[in-house]
């Protein structure tokens, strides 16, 4: 089957290497020291001290600075990330959350979505399920931090390793459909969305998984992906897909 997007015909797509997910910025090698967390009031001003100052290169000053700022700010939190505690998982998460959920919010009024939700009760948790004209389409968001992962296919390979992301991702999107489906009234196909982020090491899309059903691809580009699908539902069928998603029987296993 082709993937979403791809028509029948379409010739197997070259391999996406996409840059690495980790802050980039200016180098911190020089300049004011910033051993120490200064707040980005503080240090902002220590940068405009650094920098030299005429009167035309005043703006152009204040971007360098800020720039400096933010690559901090950035490279401190991965740092705390590499460290492993729990407190900076819980930031990691919180912070992927919060760039789906904008990426959400900028799509418009017929799109609609649904935070953490269980496809059964012995199903996997989803982070979004997202519901539009374009159709159904379950957002998982996975940090794979200083890694290197590499898609083949239905393989999702991490530092070497192979994950089951792709397997785990399609059964919860399968069980979406049947229990979306069974709910509607008429068959609901459901599209599963990995967001990758962190893979500091590289990040590259060899082919996508097979029969179109998963796609991965880096957590930045889900709106961009999603905005790019063709309409399969009404504006009927849409409303009633998102009604039947409000209501928690829909996701419960039948009797």
């Amino acid at each position: 089957m082709p993937g979403p997007g791809q028509s029948p015909s379409s010739p197997p797509p070259e391999p996406v290497e996409y840059p690495s997910s980790a802050p980039t910025g200016p180098s911190m090698s020089t300049g004011p020291s910033m051993s120490t967390a200064p707040s980005s009031l503080d240090a902002l001003d220590e940068m405009l001290d650094y920098y030299p100052i005429v009167e035309q290169d005043i703006e152009e000053t204040v971007n360098h600075a800020r720039a400096a700022v933010a690559d901090w700010e950035h490279r401190s939190l991965w740092r705390r990330l590499l460290s492993g505690s729990a407190d900076d998982r819980a930031l990691c998460v919180a912070d992927a959350e919060h760039s789906i959920a904008t990426q959400l919010s900028s799509l418009g009024a017929q799109w609609h979505w649904l935070h953490a939700m269980r496809a059964g009760e012995r199903g996997a948790n989803i982070d979004e399920v997202v519901i539009s004209p374009a159709g159904v389409f379950t957002v998982n968001a996975v940090t794979e931090t200083g890694a290197k992962v590499i898609v083949k296919g239905n393989r999702y390979v991490v530092d070497g390793h192979d994950l089951p992301r792709i397997r785990e991702n399609r059964a919860a999107a399968q069980r979406a459909s049947e229990l979306l489906g069974a709910a509607a009234g008429f068959a609901v196909p459901v599209c599963a969305v990995i967001c990758v982020a962190g893979a500091e090491r590289g990040f590259k899309v060899m082919h996508q998984p097979e029969h179109g059903d998963v796609v991965v691809l880096p957590r930045r580009r889900l709106a961009e992906f999603l905005l790019a699908q063709r309409e399969v539902f009404s504006v009927d069928e849409v409303d009633r897909v998102f009604a039947v998603a409000r209501k928690l029987t829909t996701w419960n296993e039948p009797a």
